[in-house]
């Protein structure tokens, strides 16, 4: 039995949305920079990150790099939208500004009442 005769070819499909084209003349480098850096300050939280992220999809469809999109569409028509999300407890503590000790200090110093 030859199955070498019996090759089906399968013609090629485009993207959906068109092309993505690398940056290979870096016109959009700073921003790509900007939105790793945001990226790592955040620890790969992205709702942090969300303006720098338009600014970068700003540019490449600037560009010619990639199909123009309604940032609606892309749900980044509001960068401040995920900004007042429920934080967790290590990230509401680096916001308030965490001193380690005082939460038990402050345990201590709050009297019991006596119920009898």
């Amino acid at each position: 039995m030859n199955f070498g005769d019996r090759i089906s070819i399968v013609p090629p499909r485009p993207p959906e949305k068109g092309s993505f084209p690398l940056d290979h003349l870096g016109e959009c480098k700073v921003l790509v920079d900007r939105v790793l850096a945001c990226m790592r300050k955040h620890e790969q939280q992205s709702r942090f990150c969300r303006l720098e992220f338009r600014d970068y999809l700003q540019c490449r469809m600037d560009k010619g790099l990639m199909q123009k999109e309604d940032f609606s569409k892309l749900d980044l028509d509001d960068p401040n939208k995920y900004k007042n999300v429920e934080l967790g407890d290590k990230e509401k503590k680096e916001e308030d500004g965490f001193v380690a000790g005082v939460s038990r200090r402050n345990r201590k110093l709050v009297p019991e009442t006596d119920s009898s």
